[in-house]
């Protein structure tokens, strides 16, 4: 069932934990994010490597935050005002229910968005970006 009840001004970061080096490195750049003067922010962890579907829906259920972001560990969000920028998308879009850090408008038939001629959004991968 679906909380109806979710804070309008709650931010959860729910993140996948294999290596906690990682999970450190991803911690220190959500820190550097700018959060929106009135929210706050969460981070739910999520170690359970045998069923991570049913860990992320544990975790969902578990917040009552209106805006969840699921991430793993070594990811870092580059743009500082990534919140503000994430909940005027949802605020101006009343329509959208989720959204994606990258994308493309059509998906290749071989299912490599990295193959995809019209891509949306950005991923640096150790220097290289897509």
């Amino acid at each position: 069932m679906v909380n109806m009840n979710l804070n309008r001004f709650k931010i959860a970061f729910i993140i996948k934990v294999s290596d906690n080096n990682e999970c450190i490195n991803t911690l220190n750049s959500l820190a550097e994010l700018i959060i929106p003067t009135g929210y706050e922010v969460e981070v739910i962890k999520i170690e359970n490597k045998n069923n991570i579907v049913k860990s992320y829906n544990q975790a969902m259920k578990s917040s009552i935050a209106k805006y969840k972001i699921y991430i793993r560990e070594g990811i870092k969000i580059i743009n500082k005002n990534f919140l503000e920028d994430v909940i005027n998308i949802f605020k101006k879009n009343w329509n959208i229910g989720i959204i994606g850090m990258s994308g493309v408008k059509i998906i290749p038939t071989n299912g490599n968005i990295f193959s995809a001629i019209e891509q949306v959004g950005k991923i640096i991968i150790e220097g290289n970006m897509t």
